[in-house]
């Protein structure tokens, strides 16, 4: 019945031998079978592809009543074992429940083997080849084995690379490096796998007869998926050295740890204050902890020759935190950290004064003082502090008289009360902080009703209230408290910065000038004083002495962030787009949670026209912090993107939070206009005019409230009202891009095409970005009309008009 098959025949890569009983891998590897199983296995071979029933293989197998079903059992599994099949995913033997087996591997003759001992090599003429499927022929040669692994080697290896580079320290072409590597090697492994395989540690040409398992095929073409990473690895690492690779443009982050020591370098004369320690864990003590590490820091900054690092700044760390982090976070050659432990009414300090380049401590002292004397321990303790610095920092130079902000003569407990205030006030600008720091300097006022400093923070709340939600009441009260303040110590510099803060945001730029002068009149060293100034100039349109001001101030604390994020600003203010995104990289360095820093890179990026990345530094903002100001300009984002259904539901998420803001309804209603929702962007559009109004009714010359006018009223069919909004803007600001930028805008739904133009020439000498003009929808007919080639081909015409 078996004569066929009786002197050898292959199963796949198997080879079967009935006589000798022997099951025979390409490796060597031998298996026995049965008499029994053998007989089975034949009967099977038989029937290959068809059905063959329990009492068949029973009959031909054992004979009449012979056998039992669990004798059939038990031979199918020692035959599967031989063959090392897998019942759930049978390469060879498919269990048909209830019925019988089939062998799904197709049986193929040996008539011409020579050796008993190996098996033969399969029929010529590729027969192994042509069986089955592509697929199968794929898993035959281990292809698909060997790719699966590659790309789980190579997925692990990129999500290690996204998150690690970057802390490691290493170069911007790292990650597409990898990337490189990985996509580059995968043509490599198929084409290795398929032609070789690595057998008895050999490699050899693959005869197409490996195993259709994943393990068995693997096992024998690993070699080609390290062969593929090692000619991947090679290639890339001589195209970046002859090449390069693309870094994706402006990065979020500084490249190496030298580019920033060059950009923010640590200067010997330099120290930071951090938050002293509360022991005891009391609310009194901290109170006081927070208290004395204000009065230092304050008297530290007035003293001549000695560098600062900002209260925002030092107070972002922890106390006891470690040297690299406070040298790499604050850019300080020495910082100041210790301890306060109260009990009862006795107090016992210690102030240490450290090297943030070793760690080591230049000098540590304690003070045991009772409590009564609050601000005469605080002077002590200061003197002591300073006296000690000259002796550590030469550079210092001698100065008796130690500025404070003018509260020695308050009680200690609205002092404290008044620093917790101010603490609140320096925290990110949400609106919880807001509120938590008025409410610090009501209680201090209502401790002292004449505490001048109290009244002067209460003032500059109420300014940055103000600022973030546009209600005209809040300026009212800040005038309230500034008055007071006034009355109670104008001498004191906070109060004259505060005054001047909010001349600033009322539009008396003149009367902010002269409060910001006499406040740095009191206290040269005042960096608030210095950057209000800054601010006054740049709505005065001198961002030259602007620029001066902040470099002055950042000298005075090289390593503040809030600094450099005004720079930036500055820098954007003028339309030095790239210079303002290396000002915020400087501040992510600093802080890589600073979400301001970050949405502010966002849209510098987008005004250069780098809309991909913009998108992902705001983004990367706004999963920080939800900010209003940066929804609005992820839609921008997305609107310039030409996604304007996603960017009109961003914009009104930001209305959600700051419903009082004319750019984001002015920025909604653009988006609705090009996503065809014109009737509901033409109530967007009066909503512009009317918030527009309320602005010019706290600020007259907000000139930014005059071009949002002039264009919702535009837009919203009041063009006679539009008209005398942009002469107004024209009259104040000339040269403000933004003023000819909307001019151009309404001059085009007017058809005006000369008038358009000339103001598109206008603002962009004046700092206008070309990249946005290319992306515009609203300039799209002057665009297709060819009208603005000239203008995009040069990039800018400084012309004017």
């Amino acid at each position: 019945m078996h004569q066929t098959w009786i002197n050898g025949f292959f199963l796949r890569e198997l080879h079967i031998d009935p006589v000798g009983g022997t099951v025979l891998s390409p490796g060597g590897k031998t298996s026995h079978l049965s008499p029994r199983a053998m007989e089975v296995l034949l009967v099977l071979v038989e029937g290959a592809g068809e059905l063959v029933t329990r009492e068949q293989l029973l009959e031909d197998a054992w004979g009449d009543h012979a056998g039992s079903t669990e004798a059939l059992t038990h031979t199918i599994a020692d035959i599967r074992r031989a063959l090392d099949d897998d019942s759930a995913n049978p390469r060879f033997i498919q269990t048909m429940p209830r019925r019988g087996y089939r062998l799904v591997a197709m049986p193929r003759l040996d008539e011409e083997r020579r050796h008993a001992d190996r098996p033969a090599e399969p029929p010529a003429g590729g027969e192994a080849e042509s069986e089955g499927s592509f697929w199968q022929a794929l898993m035959r040669h281990g292809v698909v084995q060997a790719l699966a692994a590659y790309l789980v080697v190579g997925w692990l290896l990129m999500q290690v690379a996204d998150v690690t580079f970057g802390n490691l320290g290493l170069p911007d072409w790292s990650n597409p490096f990898v990337t490189f590597v990985v996509v580059g090697g995968l043509p490599l492994v198929f084409v290795l796998a398929w032609l070789f395989e690595f057998s008895r540690g050999q490699i050899t040409l693959d005869r197409g007869q490996q195993s259709g398992g994943m393990l068995q095929g693997l096992e024998r073409n690993y070699i080609a998926v390290v062969l593929a990473y090692l000619i991947a690895t090679g290639c890339a690492a001589v195209y970046q050295a002859a090449v390069g690779f693309h870094t994706g443009g402006t990065q979020f982050a500084l490249d190496t740890e030298v580019e920033a020591a060059s950009l923010i370098p640590v200067l010997p004369n330099s120290v930071g204050v951090l938050p002293l320690a509360n022991i005891d864990g009391s609310e009194d003590t901290q109170v006081f902890s927070e208290g004395l590490s204000e009065d230092l820091l304050d008297r530290l900054a007035a003293v001549p020759g000695l560098l600062v690092a900002s209260r925002g700044d030092s107070w972002s760390l922890s106390p006891n935190s470690p040297s690299a982090t406070v040298r790499h976070r604050l850019r300080v050659a020495y910082y100041i950290e210790g301890s306060v432990r109260r009990a009862q009414n006795q107090l016992r300090i210690v102030v240490q004064l450290v090297d943030s380049a070793t760690g080591f401590h230049v000098l540590s002292r304690s003070f045991d003082r009772n409590l009564d004397n609050f601000m005469g321990l605080q002077r002590e303790i200061t003197q002591l502090v300073v006296s000690n610095l000259r002796v550590a920092i030469p550079e210092v130079e001698d100065n008796s008289r130690l500025l404070a902000v003018g509260d020695d003569d308050a009680s200690p407990s609205a002092y404290l009360l008044f620093s917790r205030g101010r603490i609140a006030l320096q925290r990110d600008p949400t609106k919880q902080n807001r509120n938590e720091a008025i409410s610090w300097f009501q209680r201090a006022l209502e401790v002292d009703p004449d505490y001048p400093a109290a009244q002067a923070g209460l003032c500059h709340a109420y300014v940055v209230l103000y600022e973030a939600d546009g209600k005209a009441e809040e300026v009212s009260r800040a005038e309230q408290a500034c008055s007071r303040a006034l009355a109670s110590g104008g001498r004191i510099d906070v109060v004259q910065t505060a005054l001047g803060r909010l001349r600033e945001v009322t539009g008396r730029y003149a009367e902010a000038e002269q409060a910001f002068r006499e406040a740095l009149r009191i206290n040269p060293k005042s960096v608030q004083a210095l950057q209000g100034l800054a601010r006054v100039q740049v709505a005065q349109r001198r961002p030259d002495a602007a620029e001066k001001l902040l470099s002055s101030a950042a000298a005075l604390q090289p390593g503040n962030p809030g600094l450099i994020k005004q720079m930036g600003n500055l820098m954007f203010a003028v339309g030095r787009y790239p210079e303002a995104i290396v000002e915020y990289r400087k501040v992510v360095f600093l802080d890589p949670g600073d979400w301001v820093a970050l949405g502010n890179m966002g849209i510098a990026l987008l005004m250069s026209g780098e809309l991909a990345a913009a998108k992902a530094a705001t983004e990367k903002s706004l999963a920080i912090e939800d900010n209003p100001v940066f929804l609005s300009n992820l839609g921008m984002v997305e609107y310039y993107l030409g996604d304007y259904d996603h960017s009109a539901s961003t914009q009104r998420r930001a209305i959600a939070q700051a419903p009082n803001s004319e750019v984001t309804w002015g920025n909604l209603a653009d988006a609705l206009y090009f996503a065809g929702n014109r009737s509901e962007a033409r109530d967007a559009f009066r909503k512009v005019v009317s918030l527009a109004n309320d602005s010019l009714s706290v600020n007259p010359v907000d000139v930014q409230a005059l071009y949002l006018l002039a264009w919702g009223a535009t837009m919203s069919g009041e063009a006679g009202s539009g008209a005398q909004a942009m002469q107004r803007a024209m009259t104040l600001a000339p040269e403000d891009a933004y003023v000819q930028y909307y001019r151009a805008l309404i001059a085009t739904r007017a058809g005006d095409d000369e008038t358009a133009l000339a103001a598109i020439r206008k603002a962009v000498s004046h700092g206008y970005p070309v990249a946005l003009l290319r992306v515009e929808p609203y300039l799209a007919a002057l665009r297709q009309r060819g009208l603005l080639d000239p203008l995009l081909a040069r990039g800018s015409d400084k012309s004017g008009d």
